[in-house]
């Protein structure tokens, strides 16, 4: 996540809207499908900071490994695998922050492009 602005942003993730980005005219989903994993966002200005998105419905059966730099990117390019082949509709997600009008987006990370 990127923050374009002039001013820090931090916001309780339980006050965004999390929406999935399905390919077919980049439509948004509803419901639960994804959440946030932590329970708060601090993103000083025009820093960057990583966010992560569970998916509670969906299982991966690997485990990160928090061993060498080779291990966890296997593990990566093994998530990208699954995520390419069991949700191939999935382009990503975005989130609603109704208080500061912002609509935040995480595209995918999955693809390949060129």
């Amino acid at each position: 996540m990127e923050n374009h602005t002039d001013q820090d942003y931090r916001v309780n993730t339980a006050l965004l809207v999390l929406s999935a980005v399905v390919r077919d005219k980049d439509s948004l989903t509803g419901g639960k499908a994804a959440k946030f994993q932590d329970e708060e966002i601090f993103l000083p200005t025009k820093q960057h900071t990583e966010v992560k998105i569970e998916l509670p419905n969906y299982h991966f059966s690997g485990k990160e490994p928090r061993d060498s730099p080779d291990d966890r990117k296997k593990y990566r390019e093994a998530v990208k695998k699954y995520v390419s082949d069991t949700l191939p509709q999935l382009n990503g997600f975005a989130a609603f922050d109704d208080e500061n009008r912002y609509r935040i987006n995480f595209p995918n990370g999955w693809y390949s492009t060129p």
